[in-house]
């Protein structure tokens, strides 16, 4: 028997709907302290999408940042594609939207009948919304 990749990579989007588990991603800084580079959640997307394609083995490592994810994600065989299917990865134009005032791209997955699946950044967690809240600026489909 083998794992049924497709089907469990859309499970497991699906079932993550109302997780906090990508609230806090930590880094050690030179002074022996620790920050948390996702802000409570605030920042936690491509953290969120990016683990989520790791743990399916479609990109190399997780991160915390949409351009490295997108780069990575090209760099292991997926493509830009107009128009989305079930599973695609959706990235949003850059906003200031509850974020200190810094613009900051969003990126989650599209599960079809306009829907997606992303980490809120004013929940912390993961929710599903319309596709189109945000001017979709790519879509990206794996190998």
């Amino acid at each position: 028997m083998s794992i049924n990749v497709n089907s469990s990579y859309l499970a497991v989007i699906r079932d993550s709907v109302g997780s906090r588990m990508f609230r806090h991603l930590f880094i050690d800084n030179a002074d022996g302290t620790s920050t948390d580079i996702i802000k409570n959640g605030r920042l936690g997307c491509a953290y969120y999408v990016s683990f989520i394609l790791y743990h399916f083995k479609l990109i190399i490592e997780p991160h915390a940042v949409v351009a490295s994810t997108v780069n990575d994600m090209k760099a292991n065989g997926w493509s830009v594609v107009k128009g989305p299917e079930v599973g695609d990865v959706l990235v949003w134009e850059a906003s200031k939207e509850h974020v200190e005032d810094e613009l900051h791209e969003h990126i989650g997955f599209y599960v079809g009948e306009g829907r997606a699946i992303s980490n809120s950044s004013t929940l912390g967690e993961i929710v599903e919304h319309d596709w189109v809240f945000r001017n979709v600026t790519m879509i990206l489909r794996r190998p």
